[in-house]
């Protein structure tokens, strides 16, 4: 595809019946002709935040969960940065009226220099603790969220567990090495 916005369409008989607010899918961008980034979201204003980043050649996929243009018409759309081809699975679909409110996609941290820091960070290492609730249209009382987490200009090999404060578990979400930008 070429750079640019893109509008998807879910064929309704995929969806068995449910009326979605919000679509569960696996995207992936592949044979990219020049490095960029990948944004899925329910059309209209297209966020600040992307999905996929990627290289020229590369194949990246990551899991997503985006609005939809509305229960009626269950599309989304895909801006590309740079032209791509992009293939896109769906897993799931959210119902209306059900306990998922999808939120327009909004960084609640970033922890490069030019970017805003959320929460505390003692280096390299250390914990890094984020504020959801009460952030990017997360209401007070959510006992959930749905985040999307991008390690990038990485000094070391390494792995990334995102969970509630307090112990960690012994697993991991993401998982790099030197130079890399990698979403989960």
């Amino acid at each position: 595809a070429s750079e640019g916005v893109h509008r998807m369409s879910i064929d309704t008989a995929l969806l068995a019946g449910v009326r979605p607010v919000a679509l569960a899918l696996n995207v992936t961008v592949t044979d990219a002709e020049a490095s960029g980034y990948a944004t899925v979201f329910g059309c209209g204003e297209r966020p600040e935040t992307s999905n996929l980043n990627f290289a020229p050649g590369s194949a990246v996929a990551n899991a997503v969960v985006t609005p939809v243009i509305s229960p009626d018409d269950p599309g989304f759309c895909v801006h590309l940065s740079a032209p791509a081809h992009v293939l896109v699975d769906l897993v799931g679909a959210f119902p209306e009226g059900g306990d998922f409110t999808p939120v327009r996609p909004t960084r609640l941290t970033d922890t490069r220099p030019s970017g805003n820091r959320i929460g505390t960070s003692a280096g390299d290492g250390a914990d890094l603790m984020v504020a959801v609730v009460g952030h990017g249209g997360v209401e007070p009382g959510a006992s959930s969220a749905i985040l999307n987490v991008t390690v990038t200009d990485v000094r070391s090999e390494g792995f990334a567990t995102v969970h509630p404060c307090g112990a960690r578990p012994n697993a991991s979400n993401l998982n790099f090495t030197v130079g890399s930008t990698v979403p989960n």
